[in-house]
């Protein structure tokens, strides 16, 4: 299974969470990145993809296994 699709099922520390928009809201840069959306303190395409759709199935997948085991 890709990584990303467990990162996904795992999202980060609370600690964490807030990074991005921390760094946004603390950066001069960022009022020139109107429209894009933010992830991990980079911007990510709007549109994710054909790739998108497999990892949603991926994930549904792990999940309902996990539920069936536990």
């Amino acid at each position: 299974m890709d990584a990303s699709v467990l990162r996904l099922a795992h999202p980060p520390p609370p600690g964490q969470g807030s990074d991005t928009i921390m760094r946004l809201g603390a950066s001069p840069k960022a009022a020139t990145c109107t429209g894009l959306l933010w992830h991990d303190r980079r911007p990510r395409p709007l549109n994710p993809g054909p790739k998108a759709s497999e990892q949603v199935q991926d994930l549904w997948d792990y999940v309902a296994n996990f539920a069936h085991t536990a």
